[in-house]
């Protein structure tokens, strides 16, 4: 399938999309605003070292995927290390 299918093809679509930026900040900010209220804050509150054992392990998980991702695509050390710290 070709990407055009998928694609407005309406002579006025800059126009809606100006039209629709607004609405799509709001609605992500509505969406950030209902995660942070999802949050159970007595289950951080009651353990703390694990929510933050957790939080450490996800972010090291993460370093060790993007730093070996970027070793396999072939980047350089310094560039490696630099991907994983800001990513």
């Amino acid at each position: 399938m070709s990407s055009e299918i998928f694609q407005a093809s309406s002579e006025y679509r800059h126009a809606l999309e100006s039209d629709i930026q607004p609405f799509k900040g709001l609605l992500l900010g509505l969406f950030f605003i209902a995660v942070g209220m999802g949050m159970d804050l007595a289950l951080l509150a009651s353990m703390p070292a694990q929510v933050l054992l957790g939080l450490l392990c996800v972010v090291g998980l993460q370093l060790v995927a993007l730093w070996s991702l970027a070793r396999w695509v072939g980047l350089k050390a310094r560039d490696n290390v630099l991907l994983a710290v800001l990513l």
